[in-house]
Protein backbone atom coordinates (compact mmCIF):
# COMPACT_ATOMS: atom_id res chain seq x y z
CA UNK A 1 0.00 0.00 0.00
CA UNK A 2 1.53 3.00 -1.20
CA UNK A 3 -0.29 6.34 0.44
CA UNK A 4 0.07 9.09 -2.11
CA UNK A 5 -0.82 11.86 0.14
CA UNK A 6 3.19 12.13 1.74
CA UNK A 7 5.30 14.28 0.53
CA UNK A 8 8.92 13.97 1.36
CA UNK A 9 9.90 17.32 3.39
CA UNK A 10 11.10 20.72 1.86
CA UNK A 11 14.27 21.21 3.47
CA UNK A 12 15.11 17.57 2.69
CA UNK A 13 14.38 18.04 -1.09
CA UNK A 14 16.93 21.93 -0.58
CA UNK A 15 19.96 19.72 1.03
CA UNK A 16 19.70 16.64 -1.75
CA UNK A 17 20.03 19.77 -4.30
CA UNK A 18 18.01 18.07 -6.98
CA UNK A 19 18.87 18.27 -11.13
CA UNK A 20 15.91 18.62 -13.03
CA UNK A 21 16.96 17.90 -17.24
CA UNK A 22 13.82 18.90 -18.33
CA UNK A 23 12.95 18.91 -22.21
CA UNK A 24 13.83 22.35 -22.89
CA UNK A 25 17.30 21.64 -21.54
CA UNK A 26 17.91 18.54 -23.65
CA UNK A 27 16.54 20.05 -26.76
CA UNK A 28 18.65 22.92 -25.74
CA UNK A 29 21.93 20.98 -25.59
CA UNK A 30 21.35 18.60 -28.75
CA UNK A 31 21.72 21.39 -31.34
CA UNK A 32 25.10 21.37 -30.90
CA UNK A 33 27.55 20.00 -33.35
CA UNK A 34 28.85 17.84 -30.62
CA UNK A 35 25.50 15.27 -30.31
CA UNK A 36 23.68 16.49 -33.83
CA UNK A 37 20.04 15.84 -32.02
CA UNK A 38 21.17 12.39 -30.29
CA UNK A 39 19.71 12.88 -27.12
CA UNK A 40 20.15 9.84 -25.92
CA UNK A 41 24.12 10.61 -25.65
CA UNK A 42 23.24 13.84 -24.19
CA UNK A 43 21.51 12.57 -21.33
CA UNK A 44 23.99 10.22 -20.69
CA UNK A 45 26.97 12.56 -20.37
CA UNK A 46 24.88 14.38 -17.98
CA UNK A 47 24.42 11.78 -16.14
CA UNK A 48 28.12 10.39 -16.40
CA UNK A 49 29.50 14.00 -15.16
CA UNK A 50 26.70 13.58 -12.01
CA UNK A 51 27.99 10.21 -10.70
CA UNK A 52 31.90 11.70 -11.04
CA UNK A 53 31.03 14.29 -9.07
CA UNK A 54 31.10 12.81 -5.82
CA UNK A 55 28.73 9.53 -6.69
CA UNK A 56 31.31 7.35 -8.33
CA UNK A 57 32.47 4.08 -6.03
CA UNK A 58 36.18 4.07 -8.08
CA UNK A 59 37.04 7.63 -6.11
CA UNK A 60 38.18 8.30 -2.71
CA UNK A 61 35.85 8.05 0.33
CA UNK A 62 35.15 11.63 1.18
CA UNK A 63 35.61 12.91 4.82
CA UNK A 64 31.97 13.39 4.96
CA UNK A 65 28.85 10.68 4.85
CA UNK A 66 28.43 9.51 1.23
CA UNK A 67 24.83 9.98 -0.62
CA UNK A 68 22.88 7.89 -2.72
CA UNK A 69 21.85 9.27 -6.40
CA UNK A 70 18.61 8.97 -7.36
CA UNK A 71 18.02 8.87 -11.18
CA UNK A 72 15.08 9.42 -12.71
CA UNK A 73 13.95 8.97 -16.82
CA UNK A 74 10.40 9.33 -17.44
CA UNK A 75 8.87 7.92 -20.53
CA UNK A 76 12.25 6.82 -21.98
CA UNK A 77 11.74 5.78 -26.07
CA UNK A 78 8.64 7.75 -26.43
CA UNK A 79 8.18 9.93 -29.82
CA UNK A 80 9.84 12.43 -27.98
CA UNK A 81 13.20 10.65 -28.29
CA UNK A 82 15.23 11.45 -30.56
CA UNK A 83 18.78 8.97 -31.40
CA UNK A 84 21.19 8.78 -34.12
CA UNK A 85 19.75 5.11 -34.72
CA UNK A 86 16.78 2.95 -34.10
CA UNK A 87 19.14 0.84 -31.60
CA UNK A 88 20.30 4.27 -30.16
CA UNK A 89 17.81 3.18 -26.71
CA UNK A 90 19.85 -0.16 -26.72
CA UNK A 91 23.14 1.48 -26.48
CA UNK A 92 22.16 4.01 -24.08
CA UNK A 93 21.12 0.88 -21.57
CA UNK A 94 24.22 -0.46 -21.96
CA UNK A 95 26.34 2.48 -21.24
CA UNK A 96 23.89 3.34 -18.53
CA UNK A 97 24.92 -0.35 -16.95
CA UNK A 98 28.14 0.63 -17.13
CA UNK A 99 28.25 3.88 -15.49
CA UNK A 100 25.95 2.58 -12.59
CA UNK A 101 27.88 -0.45 -12.08
CA UNK A 102 30.43 1.24 -10.95
CA UNK A 103 28.84 4.05 -8.59
CA UNK A 104 26.27 5.05 -5.89
CA UNK A 105 23.48 5.25 -7.94
CA UNK A 106 19.57 3.49 -8.66
CA UNK A 107 18.25 4.50 -11.90
CA UNK A 108 14.16 3.94 -12.36
CA UNK A 109 12.60 4.75 -15.65
CA UNK A 110 9.13 4.12 -17.36
CA UNK A 111 8.88 2.83 -20.41
CA UNK A 112 5.89 3.89 -23.04
CA UNK A 113 5.60 -0.03 -24.33
CA UNK A 114 2.45 0.20 -26.25
CA UNK A 115 4.36 2.41 -28.95
CA UNK A 116 6.31 -0.36 -29.35
CA UNK A 117 3.40 -2.60 -30.67
CA UNK A 118 2.35 -4.01 -34.72
CA UNK A 119 -1.19 -5.40 -34.48
CA UNK A 120 -1.24 -6.21 -30.98
CA UNK A 121 2.51 -7.85 -31.45
CA UNK A 122 5.29 -6.48 -29.41
CA UNK A 123 8.56 -5.46 -31.27
CA UNK A 124 11.77 -8.08 -29.87
CA UNK A 125 13.25 -4.34 -28.72
CA UNK A 126 10.67 -4.30 -26.07
CA UNK A 127 12.26 -8.19 -25.01
CA UNK A 128 16.05 -6.85 -25.30
CA UNK A 129 15.31 -3.81 -23.26
CA UNK A 130 13.75 -6.12 -20.81
CA UNK A 131 17.12 -7.87 -20.91
CA UNK A 132 19.54 -5.17 -20.04
CA UNK A 133 17.31 -4.15 -16.73
CA UNK A 134 17.62 -5.26 -13.39
CA UNK A 135 13.94 -5.05 -12.49
CA UNK A 136 10.80 -5.07 -14.73
CA UNK A 137 7.32 -4.54 -13.86
CA UNK A 138 4.09 -3.54 -16.35
CA UNK A 139 0.78 -1.92 -15.09
CA UNK A 140 -2.10 -2.67 -17.49
CA UNK A 141 -4.88 -0.62 -17.19
CA UNK A 142 -8.29 -1.82 -17.47
CA UNK A 143 -9.50 1.12 -18.70
CA UNK A 144 -7.94 1.14 -21.79
CA UNK A 145 -3.73 2.12 -22.70
CA UNK A 146 -5.00 5.56 -22.76
CA UNK A 147 -6.60 6.02 -19.84
CA UNK A 148 -4.89 8.44 -17.46
CA UNK A 149 -5.01 8.52 -13.50
CA UNK A 150 -7.38 11.53 -13.52
CA UNK A 151 -9.96 10.07 -15.87
CA UNK A 152 -9.58 6.82 -13.43
CA UNK A 153 -10.05 9.40 -10.47
CA UNK A 154 -12.81 11.13 -12.28
CA UNK A 155 -14.58 7.90 -12.81
CA UNK A 156 -14.45 7.16 -8.99
CA UNK A 157 -15.99 10.31 -8.52
CA UNK A 158 -18.91 10.13 -10.44
CA UNK A 159 -19.38 6.90 -9.62
CA UNK A 160 -19.59 5.32 -13.15
CA UNK A 161 -16.86 2.62 -12.48
CA UNK A 162 -19.45 0.25 -10.33
CA UNK A 163 -17.93 0.55 -7.15
CA UNK A 164 -15.19 1.37 -5.30
CA UNK A 165 -13.76 -1.91 -4.66
CA UNK A 166 -13.19 -2.74 -8.69
CA UNK A 167 -9.40 -3.53 -9.62
CA UNK A 168 -8.04 -0.59 -12.14
CA UNK A 169 -5.67 -2.91 -13.95
CA UNK A 170 -3.47 -6.12 -13.70
CA UNK A 171 0.93 -5.52 -12.38
CA UNK A 172 3.03 -7.97 -14.07
CA UNK A 173 6.32 -9.21 -12.71
CA UNK A 174 8.48 -9.86 -15.65
CA UNK A 175 11.34 -9.73 -13.89
CA UNK A 176 12.96 -9.29 -10.60
CA UNK A 177 16.98 -8.37 -9.40
CA UNK A 178 19.20 -11.52 -8.91
CA UNK A 179 22.33 -11.37 -6.63
CA UNK A 180 24.72 -14.12 -6.18
CA UNK A 181 22.68 -16.24 -7.68
CA UNK A 182 22.54 -18.33 -11.15
CA UNK A 183 18.37 -18.30 -10.79
CA UNK A 184 16.32 -15.65 -11.90
CA UNK A 185 14.13 -14.68 -8.53
CA UNK A 186 10.60 -14.74 -8.77
CA UNK A 187 7.63 -13.46 -6.59
CA UNK A 188 6.92 -17.00 -5.18
CA UNK A 189 7.43 -16.39 -1.61
CA UNK A 190 5.55 -13.31 -1.61
CA UNK A 191 2.26 -13.88 -0.19
CA UNK A 192 0.34 -12.40 -2.70
CA UNK A 193 1.83 -14.22 -5.49
CA UNK A 194 0.27 -17.70 -6.08
CA UNK A 195 3.49 -19.20 -7.81
CA UNK A 196 0.89 -21.99 -8.71
CA UNK A 197 1.13 -21.08 -12.33
CA UNK A 198 -0.94 -18.13 -12.28
CA UNK A 199 0.59 -15.13 -14.12
CA UNK A 200 -2.22 -12.49 -14.09
CA UNK A 201 -2.74 -12.63 -10.46
CA UNK A 202 -1.63 -9.41 -8.96
CA UNK A 203 -3.77 -6.63 -9.14
CA UNK A 204 -3.89 -2.57 -8.32
CA UNK A 205 -6.47 0.00 -7.41
CA UNK A 206 -5.98 3.53 -7.63
CA UNK A 207 -7.71 5.90 -4.72
CA UNK A 208 -7.09 9.73 -4.66
CA UNK A 209 -4.45 9.28 -1.70
CA UNK A 210 -3.83 5.26 -1.81
CA UNK A 211 -1.99 3.33 -4.18
CA UNK A 212 -2.66 -0.67 -4.08
CA UNK A 213 -1.28 -3.99 -4.91
CA UNK A 214 -3.39 -6.64 -3.87
CA UNK A 215 -4.08 -10.32 -4.95
CA UNK A 216 -6.40 -10.65 -8.09
CA UNK A 217 -9.48 -11.90 -7.45
CA UNK A 218 -12.65 -12.76 -9.46
CA UNK A 219 -16.10 -10.29 -8.86
CA UNK A 220 -18.82 -12.61 -7.22
CA UNK A 221 -21.09 -14.05 -9.72
CA UNK A 222 -23.08 -11.40 -12.00
CA UNK A 223 -20.53 -8.90 -11.05
CA UNK A 224 -23.13 -7.59 -7.98
CA UNK A 225 -21.06 -5.13 -6.27
CA UNK A 226 -23.67 -2.35 -5.06
CA UNK A 227 -25.64 -2.92 -1.94
CA UNK A 228 -29.35 -4.17 -2.58
CA UNK A 229 -32.48 -4.17 -0.28
CA UNK A 230 -34.31 -7.52 -0.51
CA UNK A 231 -38.01 -7.40 -1.09
CA UNK A 232 -39.88 -7.22 1.85
CA UNK A 233 -41.12 -11.16 1.73
CA UNK A 234 -37.45 -12.34 1.40
CA UNK A 235 -36.38 -10.19 4.28
CA UNK A 236 -38.58 -12.13 6.69
CA UNK A 237 -35.87 -13.59 9.28
CA UNK A 238 -37.06 -16.79 9.53
CA UNK A 239 -35.27 -18.81 13.29
CA UNK A 240 -35.23 -22.14 14.70
CA UNK A 241 -33.42 -25.04 15.86
CA UNK A 242 -30.07 -25.40 13.83
CA UNK A 243 -30.84 -21.92 11.79
CA UNK A 244 -27.46 -21.24 10.58
CA UNK A 245 -25.48 -23.93 10.80
CA UNK A 246 -24.28 -26.54 8.05
CA UNK A 247 -23.13 -25.24 4.71
CA UNK A 248 -26.79 -25.01 2.41
CA UNK A 249 -28.10 -22.92 0.55
CA UNK A 250 -30.58 -22.45 -1.99
CA UNK A 251 -29.50 -23.35 -5.39
CA UNK A 252 -30.67 -20.90 -7.95
CA UNK A 253 -31.55 -18.11 -5.84
CA UNK A 254 -29.66 -15.56 -4.90
CA UNK A 255 -29.38 -15.32 -0.95
CA UNK A 256 -30.96 -12.07 -0.23
CA UNK A 257 -29.74 -11.03 3.06
CA UNK A 258 -26.15 -9.31 3.66
CA UNK A 259 -26.59 -10.88 7.97
CA UNK A 260 -26.83 -14.25 8.71
CA UNK A 261 -28.27 -15.15 12.75
CA UNK A 262 -27.53 -17.97 14.49
CA UNK A 263 -28.83 -18.83 17.98
CA UNK A 264 -26.28 -17.89 20.45
CA UNK A 265 -23.55 -20.33 21.54
CA UNK A 266 -21.67 -19.30 24.57
CA UNK A 267 -18.10 -20.33 23.31
CA UNK A 268 -18.86 -18.94 19.44
CA UNK A 269 -20.10 -15.75 21.09
CA UNK A 270 -16.30 -16.10 23.05
CA UNK A 271 -14.61 -16.73 20.11
CA UNK A 272 -15.82 -13.90 18.10
CA UNK A 273 -15.80 -11.43 20.94
CA UNK A 274 -12.06 -12.32 21.58
CA UNK A 275 -11.06 -12.19 17.52
CA UNK A 276 -11.90 -8.34 18.01
CA UNK A 277 -8.75 -7.94 19.96
CA UNK A 278 -6.97 -10.15 17.02
CA UNK A 279 -7.38 -7.92 13.69
CA UNK A 280 -4.36 -10.01 11.81
CA UNK A 281 -7.25 -12.94 12.12
CA UNK A 282 -9.94 -10.46 10.29
CA UNK A 283 -9.53 -11.51 6.40
CA UNK A 284 -10.19 -14.61 7.61
CA UNK A 285 -13.31 -14.84 9.46
CA UNK A 286 -16.90 -13.27 8.70
CA UNK A 287 -17.74 -10.12 10.14
CA UNK A 288 -19.37 -10.26 13.30
CA UNK A 289 -21.92 -7.36 14.22
CA UNK A 290 -22.95 -8.00 17.76
CA UNK A 291 -25.93 -9.79 19.00
CA UNK A 292 -29.24 -9.77 18.13
CA UNK A 293 -31.78 -9.80 21.79
CA UNK A 294 -35.02 -10.60 21.06
CA UNK A 295 -37.64 -9.18 23.41
CA UNK A 296 -41.29 -10.39 22.35
CA UNK A 297 -42.25 -8.65 18.92
CA UNK A 298 -39.11 -5.78 19.32
CA UNK A 299 -35.41 -6.83 18.32
CA UNK A 300 -32.18 -4.92 19.86
CA UNK A 301 -28.58 -5.06 18.08
CA UNK A 302 -25.99 -5.19 20.55
CA UNK A 303 -22.64 -3.98 18.79
CA UNK A 304 -19.06 -6.38 19.91
CA UNK A 305 -18.07 -3.10 22.18
CA UNK A 306 -21.39 -3.60 24.66
CA UNK A 307 -22.16 -6.99 25.03
CA UNK A 308 -23.74 -8.57 28.34
CA UNK A 309 -24.44 -12.55 29.10
CA UNK A 310 -27.30 -12.91 26.98
CA UNK A 311 -28.95 -16.79 26.78
CA UNK A 312 -29.14 -18.91 24.12
CA UNK A 313 -32.95 -18.97 23.89
CA UNK A 314 -33.81 -15.91 23.09
CA UNK A 315 -30.28 -14.22 21.64
CA UNK A 316 -28.59 -14.44 18.90
CA UNK A 317 -25.30 -13.70 17.18
CA UNK A 318 -24.96 -11.67 13.82
CA UNK A 319 -22.51 -12.44 11.25
CA UNK A 320 -21.63 -11.36 7.69
CA UNK A 321 -23.23 -13.50 5.50
CA UNK A 322 -20.80 -14.94 3.02
CA UNK A 323 -23.03 -15.83 0.58
CA UNK A 324 -24.90 -12.90 -0.36
CA UNK A 325 -24.93 -12.15 -3.90
CA UNK A 326 -24.12 -15.72 -5.03
CA UNK A 327 -27.00 -17.60 -7.21
CA UNK A 328 -25.26 -20.84 -7.28
CA UNK A 329 -22.17 -21.64 -4.77
CA UNK A 330 -20.56 -23.88 -4.11
CA UNK A 331 -19.47 -24.55 -0.06
CA UNK A 332 -17.43 -26.93 1.40
CA UNK A 333 -16.67 -26.98 5.13
CA UNK A 334 -12.77 -28.11 5.68
CA UNK A 335 -11.63 -28.60 9.43
CA UNK A 336 -7.61 -27.92 9.05
CA UNK A 337 -5.76 -29.34 12.22
CA UNK A 338 -4.82 -33.04 13.35
CA UNK A 339 -7.12 -32.17 16.67
CA UNK A 340 -11.10 -32.71 16.98
CA UNK A 341 -11.13 -31.85 20.58
CA UNK A 342 -10.61 -28.30 22.68
CA UNK A 343 -8.53 -28.62 25.30
CA UNK A 344 -10.81 -27.49 27.94
CA UNK A 345 -12.81 -30.49 26.97
CA UNK A 346 -13.90 -33.63 29.82
CA UNK A 347 -11.03 -35.86 29.64
CA UNK A 348 -13.62 -38.58 28.23
CA UNK A 349 -14.45 -36.16 24.92
CA UNK A 350 -10.68 -36.03 24.61
CA UNK A 351 -10.42 -39.32 24.69
CA UNK A 352 -13.31 -39.97 22.29
CA UNK A 353 -12.23 -37.74 20.07
CA UNK A 354 -8.83 -39.15 19.74
CA UNK A 355 -10.27 -42.12 18.58
CA UNK A 356 -12.66 -40.63 15.78
CA UNK A 357 -9.32 -38.67 14.39
CA UNK A 358 -7.49 -41.96 14.01
CA UNK A 359 -10.74 -42.67 11.96
CA UNK A 360 -10.07 -40.20 10.11
CA UNK A 361 -7.99 -38.38 7.53
CA UNK A 362 -7.32 -35.32 10.43
CA UNK A 363 -4.96 -37.53 11.60
CA UNK A 364 -2.78 -38.49 8.90
CA UNK A 365 -2.61 -35.13 6.94
CA UNK A 366 -4.34 -32.59 9.07
CA UNK A 367 -7.55 -32.40 6.78
CA UNK A 368 -10.74 -32.89 7.31
CA UNK A 369 -13.87 -32.26 4.79
CA UNK A 370 -17.11 -32.06 7.29
CA UNK A 371 -19.37 -30.68 4.30
CA UNK A 372 -19.90 -29.89 0.88
CA UNK A 373 -22.64 -27.78 -1.05
CA UNK A 374 -22.64 -28.32 -4.86
CA UNK A 375 -25.73 -26.50 -7.35
CA UNK A 376 -28.15 -29.45 -8.79
CA UNK A 377 -26.34 -32.07 -6.81
CA UNK A 378 -27.34 -33.97 -3.73
CA UNK A 379 -25.97 -33.24 -0.53
CA UNK A 380 -22.91 -35.04 0.83
CA UNK A 381 -23.91 -37.13 3.62
CA UNK A 382 -21.44 -36.03 6.77
CA UNK A 383 -20.84 -40.03 7.78
CA UNK A 384 -19.61 -40.48 4.27
CA UNK A 385 -17.31 -38.06 4.13
CA UNK A 386 -16.17 -38.81 7.43
CA UNK A 387 -15.17 -42.18 5.76
CA UNK A 388 -12.99 -40.80 3.32
CA UNK A 389 -9.24 -42.04 3.60
CA UNK A 390 -5.65 -40.37 2.69
CA UNK A 391 -6.33 -42.11 -1.11
CA UNK A 392 -10.09 -41.15 -1.21
CA UNK A 393 -9.99 -37.35 -0.40
CA UNK A 394 -8.94 -36.31 -3.85
CA UNK A 395 -10.67 -37.92 -6.31
CA UNK A 396 -13.92 -38.60 -4.07
CA UNK A 397 -13.90 -34.98 -2.96
CA UNK A 398 -11.50 -32.48 -4.10
CA UNK A 399 -11.87 -33.70 -7.44
CA UNK A 400 -15.76 -32.65 -7.71
CA UNK A 401 -15.55 -29.67 -6.32
CA UNK A 402 -13.45 -27.61 -7.97
CA UNK A 403 -14.61 -29.11 -11.66
CA UNK A 404 -17.97 -27.42 -10.72
CA UNK A 405 -15.57 -24.62 -11.89
CA UNK A 406 -14.45 -26.02 -14.81
CA UNK A 407 -17.96 -27.12 -16.18
CA UNK A 408 -19.15 -24.06 -15.97
CA UNK A 409 -16.61 -21.81 -17.00
CA UNK A 410 -13.02 -23.51 -17.97
CA UNK A 411 -10.06 -25.34 -16.96
CA UNK A 412 -8.50 -22.31 -17.18
CA UNK A 413 -11.00 -20.93 -14.43
CA UNK A 414 -10.92 -24.10 -11.89
CA UNK A 415 -6.92 -23.77 -12.01
CA UNK A 416 -7.72 -19.96 -10.93
CA UNK A 417 -9.79 -20.90 -8.40
CA UNK A 418 -7.37 -23.68 -6.96
CA UNK A 419 -4.52 -21.24 -7.00
CA UNK A 420 -6.66 -18.83 -4.74
CA UNK A 421 -7.48 -21.44 -2.27
CA UNK A 422 -4.01 -21.86 -1.91
CA UNK A 423 -2.67 -18.53 -1.40
CA UNK A 424 -5.42 -17.64 1.07
CA UNK A 425 -4.11 -20.81 3.24
CA UNK A 426 -0.59 -19.63 2.79
CA UNK A 427 -1.57 -16.33 3.93
CA UNK A 428 -3.97 -18.01 6.89
CA UNK A 429 -0.67 -20.05 7.46
CA UNK A 430 1.61 -17.35 7.85
CA UNK A 431 -0.36 -15.00 10.04
CA UNK A 432 -0.97 -18.33 12.61
CA UNK A 433 2.61 -18.67 12.82
CA UNK A 434 3.22 -14.79 14.04
CA UNK A 435 0.59 -15.43 16.48
CA UNK A 436 1.81 -16.37 20.01
CA UNK A 437 -2.30 -15.95 21.43
CA UNK A 438 -5.27 -18.61 21.70
CA UNK A 439 -9.12 -17.18 21.45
Amino acid sequence: LFDLSLRIPKDLVDRAQPVIIGSSDILDGVATEKYDGDMYRYVLDRISALVQDGFSSLAPAPNTERNILRIELRSLGSGFWQGSSSTSILKFLHELRGILRYSYAACVMSFPVHQYEEAGVRLPIVRRIEHLCDAVIELESFEGTYASPADIIARQIKGSSGSNQDYHGFLHIHKLPRLNSMTESVGRLSLLHTGGGSSNNLAFRLRRKKFSIETYHLPIEGGVTERRVPAKDDSKLKTGKGTGAGCGSTPGRKDPLEMVFKPLNEREHRFYEGAIDHPMFKPFIPEYYGTLQLNGDTAKVDPPDNQTQKSSTDAYICLENLLYGFENPCIMDVKLGVRLYDVDAPPEKIAKMKIKAKERTVSQIGVMIGGISLPGRPAYEHKWLYKLTTDTIVPDALVPYFSVAEESVGADYRRFVIDQFIVEIKEYREVVKKSETRM
